[in-house]
């Protein structure tokens, strides 16, 4: 199972520049929405 750091590092590799990343969450706990924002 990936991590939030790696799927996050994957998705940035991805988008082009000048794309802003939005994350939404709706049924994620607390914890994993602020490790995804720890990563940036």
């Amino acid at each position: 199972m990936s991590s939030i750091k790696e799927n996050l590092s994957l998705i940035r590799q991805t988008i082009p520049q000048g794309v802003t990343l939005v994350c939404v969450s709706k049924f994620h706990p607390a914890e994993a929405i602020q490790e995804a924002y720890d990563c940036g």
